[in-house]
């Protein structure tokens, strides 16, 4: 995602000295507690997204309504690496399980 939020990638964080690159947090958008419920890993790349601090606090903490509709937009940029990865999952089960 070349350090850039990929809710947002107008948010701007501060410069990471281990790098000298905007500082970004990688986030399992299914989390690894569902992988018993997936036969394929879900510790890949397709599933794993870039976000800066505030939006990766937000998709842990937000109000489930705001977390719905960037979580569906979420989805559509990445159903087709998750399907890739054999992760096939609707948007609605998506929805539901990267909200948990």
């Amino acid at each position: 995602a070349q350090n850039k939020c990929e809710i947002d990638n107008a948010h701007i964080t501060f410069t990471a000295r281990a790098d000298n690159k905007q500082y970004m947090e990688g986030h399992h958008a299914i989390p690894m507690h569902h992988q018993n419920e997936f036969t394929h890993s879900l510790d890949v790349y397709a599933n794993i997204i870039c976000l800066c601090p505030n939006c990766h606090k937000f998709l842990h903490y937000g109000t489930n309504g705001e977390r719905k509709r960037v979580l569906s937009n979420i989805y559509d940029m990445r159903k087709d690496r998750l399907m890739t990865s054999g992760i096939d999952v609707s948007r609605d089960d998506f929805i539901d399980l990267a909200g948990k």
